[in-house]
């Protein structure tokens, strides 16, 4: 029996190390690129948010919330703790359960990974394209751009169009609706934000701490707190990138999706009436944006003084003034692409996946994980760790299959 798993980023790399593992199985890995996992050596800056020691099922975006609920119990922090001290790569805890590798290197988890996984026996080809795939009767004929070969079980780990830089691409969709998969067409998920505003350019390089509401069609869907970063396309940040996937499904959606922001969120508004009116009391000569200037930075003035004509400073304009502060709301118009995003939302439907083991309910014997499955987690580790979940879950159900 032999096991082809195409892709070998965080996913497939579970699934074949989990494999080995238990069995010594002929488990071989597909890989387009010339090298393993481009996305992790990528991840955290460099330092890999490796997974989150705490991980309930409402971090993640999926069209069926439950479905992640399972695969993520047979995962519990402490089993992948084990499993990475196997893979010789000890891990680090952070205050707000971030969890990275101990030496903060991305390289070095990559490395480790297909250290261990060379180490069990895994075969993994490099530069090994598949171009289409055909279940026969009993196995899967795989066509790749050097040769064919045949697979008994055939685990699918391709991702998303995220990152095509790092190897994203739609791979997944494609072979999915060749073997008669429903898919949920992607969207850039842990993204930058475009904005309606005439001229972000102007701006561009503010970074502050806010609180910002993500609404749509006229409702708040979420809110997020921390840095907002304003660029020349729009916003992004930390702020942005934790909003930025329920933003962008919105606007695949089509519906009008604004951001709200509170500019001082540390400050009531009635205080910032009274510092701003204080001010021009002791400087009555200060101009309207001077006085912004003595609480925000600079560049924000044009957004804040949009809509608005000061004629003389009073405090009718102050309290005007301090309302936009407190709720100023920009359009959200587009997203930053797939070439900027960390992920990806949609891929192939849950509705034909077994939650418990990642199979296919339409074809035996197939298996998707990772991103190329409609689940998208939230920023800080959520989404490795759904790989590392997903790639187990599958690797146990072929391991049960053949007991």
């Amino acid at each position: 029996m032999n096991i082809a798993i195409i892709g070998a980023g965080a996913a497939g790399l579970m699934a074949a190390i989990t494999l080995r593992e238990h069995r010594e199985l002929d488990v071989s890995i597909y890989e387009a690129q010339d090298e393993a996992a481009k996305k992790i050596v990528a991840s955290g800056n460099g330092k890999c948010n490796i997974t989150n020691v705490e991980i309930h099922a409402d971090n993640y975006v999926s069209s069926h919330s439950s479905f992640v609920k399972p695969a993520l119990s047979m995962m519990s922090f402490k089993k992948f703790q084990k499993f990475c001290m196997r893979a010789a790569i000890p891990l680090q805890i952070r205050d707000d359960a971030k969890c990275y590798p101990l030496n903060l290197e991305a390289r070095y988890v990559r490395d480790a990974l297909v250290r261990y996984a060379l180490h069990l026996g895994v075969k993994i080809l490099f530069k090994h394209k598949v171009l289409q795939i055909k279940k026969e009767q009993n196995h899967f004929k795989i066509l790749l751009d050097t040769h064919s070969t045949n697979a008994s079980y055939l685990i699918i780990a391709t991702g998303l169009s995220a990152a095509p830089q790092l190897g994203g691409s739609d791979s997944t969709m494609i072979f999915a609706k060749s073997l008669n998969h429903t898919t949920i067409a992607p969207a850039p998920a842990l993204v930058g934000l475009h904005t309606s505003f005439p001229n972000p350019l102007k701006m561009s390089g503010v970074k502050i701490d806010a609180l910002v509401d993500l609404v749509v069609d006229s409702s708040a869907i979420q809110r997020a707190r921390g840095d907002l970063l304003f660029t020349k396309y729009g916003i992004s940040g930390l702020t942005t990138l934790d909003l930025s996937t329920r933003a962008a499904i919105a606007l695949k959606e089509h519906k009008v999706v604004k951001v709200k922001i509170d500019l001082l969120p540390n400050l009531e508004q009635q205080q910032i009436v009274s510092i701003l009116n204080n001010l021009h009391k002791a400087m009555p000569n200060l101009r309207v944006d001077e006085l912004i200037q003595s609480v925000l930075p600079k560049k924000l003035s044009p957004l804040l003084l949009q809509d608005i004509e000061p004629k003389a400073v009073d405090r009718k304009l102050l309290t005007k003034l301090a309302h936009k502060i407190k709720s100023i709301e920009l359009q959200i118009i587009d997203t930053h692409g797939f070439r900027h995003a960390e992920a990806a939302s949609g891929g192939v439907s849950t509705e034909q996946i077994n939650s418990h083991t990642m199979e296919s309910t339409i074809v035996k014997r197939l298996y998707f994980i990772g991103e190329g499955i409609d689940v998208v987690g939230d920023r800080g580790g959520y989404n490795f760790a759904w790989c590392w979940a997903s790639g187990y879950s599958a690797a146990l159900s072929i391991l049960a299959q053949r007991e």
